[in-house]
């Protein structure tokens, strides 16, 4: 706030101005109330002052109250926030007159009273505020831009075009400030700019993006879908914003992609589609046992897995029939351990007596997991027969009774 200041009616502009009562010094220590009009952010007059009428103009002009008012009242002013709070309720009370006071207010140094300013142009509802709001978008204070694009948002559809204008925006902060928005308005039309915000240079920009499609939800699922399948077009973390935001909206039409992008043989392009089909969770697992029927051995090692962290128990048997597929038997061993469903450990019993020590090593494993006692016996024998194997089999018999023990405790009175 400048500490210049203006005394005379002619600062008015079109009769805007506000008047509030401020406590000044006076003479021998004491304090009285003035009253100042105020006809912009920095430009004031005093329109009443108790030792005027105590003491005539002329003599008032001696005052110490006078003196305070012309030489030591202007500093103030620029560093009372609690005054500067009155004078942007007082101006945001004047409604869309208040405009250029209030914008000026944006360039105070205190970013409480910038954001103060921010929220009183939103409640203004009028939409000559909006590129004074998308300017504030740059501010270098993130709570004051979350004030400008909360401020936004309110307006609802009207702003979108101008938010979709400051997308495109050299400056990220009016880019991420305008995802924001967009997000909380929450219109479809603004899928695409959104989509293309995911490739953006800047992480928070991204983030915004990402954050909005998923608050627009359903509506973003086919364009997301299509960025998927045009996977080799996108950067890993666009791919892995896409993947994140599908399975943070939830909708199942995602699902067929994503299980095609287990196909690739790239990691960075599997591993955000394996994370949304986990986040996803049991509604996807009938597609995924289906998808163990496909050739692609690595493919279906991919599909293990992921049923293996949803630990739905309605993919055992269908787990149980992979366990015959010796190129992925190792990780229907690890899924079915995952799960922990007892209905797998007679198959996984007779998984011990296989001929490659890897499957015994992932049988013995899985059943340490799952936690059976009727393992025991087994794991026993294999303990005793087989010394390549003796520390798992311990270790999983020390896991079986370790639950057992845990189990009979919780059950005690």
């Amino acid at each position: 706030m400048s500490q210049t200041h203006t005394r005379t009616p002619e600062a008015t502009t079109d009769g805007l101005g506000v008047e509030l009562k401020v406590m000044v010094p006076c003479a021998e220590g004491k304090r009285h109330r003035v009253g100042l009009r105020f006809t912009g952010w920095s430009a004031y007059e005093v329109v009443y002052n108790p030792c005027e009428e105590l003491l005539g103009a002329v003599f008032a002009r001696m005052a110490g109250c006078t003196h305070y008012l012309h030489e030591k009242f202007p500093a103030r002013l620029h560093t009372d926030r609690r005054l500067k709070f009155r004078l942007v309720k007082a101006f945001q009370a004047q409604g869309l007159p208040a405009m250029p006071v209030l914008r000026e207010a944006l360039g105070d140094y205190d970013k409480e009273v910038r954001y103060a300013a921010c929220a009183a142009l939103g409640q203004l509802s009028d939409l000559q505020v909006v590129p004074v709001l998308i300017e504030a978008l740059r501010d270098q204070e993130v709570e004051v831009r979350e004030a400008a694009w909360n401020a936004l948002a309110r307006f609802g559809a009207p702003v979108v075009s101008a938010l979709l204008e400051a997308v495109e925006s050299k400056d990220w902060w009016v880019r991420e400030g305008a995802c924001r928005a967009l997000g909380a308005i929450g219109d479809p039309i603004a899928v695409p700019a959104l989509v293309r915000a995911l490739n953006d240079d800047y992480h928070w920009v991204r983030q915004a993006a990402q954050d909005a499609l998923v608050t627009i939800g359903a509506p973003a699922v086919p364009a997301l879908i299509q960025l998927l399948d045009e996977w080799e077009k996108h950067a890993e973390f666009v791919r892995r914003l896409a993947c994140h935001a599908l399975a943070l909206i939830g909708d199942l039409r995602a699902v067929p992609v994503l299980i095609r992008t287990l196909h690739n043989l790239s990691s960075d392009a599997r591993t955000p589609a394996k994370t949304a089909l986990i986040k996803l969770g049991a509604p996807v697992v009938p597609a995924l046992i289906e998808a163990l029927q496909q050739e692609d051995w690595l493919f279906r090692v991919e599909v293990c897995r992921v049923l293996g962290a949803i630990r739905d128990p309605s993919a055992v048997p269908a787990l149980i029939q992979a366990l015959r597929d010796p190129d992925i038997s190792f990780a229907v061993c690890e899924a079915l351990g995952q799960i922990g469903d007892p209905q797998a450990v007679p198959a996984l019993i007779d998984f011990l007596t296989h001929t490659n020590s890897p499957y015994r090593h992932a049988a013995c494993v899985a059943l340490g997991k799952i936690g059976d006692p009727s393992a025991i016996p087994h794991l026993e024998r294999l303990l005793r027969s087989d010394p390549s194997l003796c520390r798992f089999a311990a270790t999983a018999i020390k896991q079986i009774r370790a639950q057992q023990a845990e189990k009979e405790q919780r059950a005690q009175p």
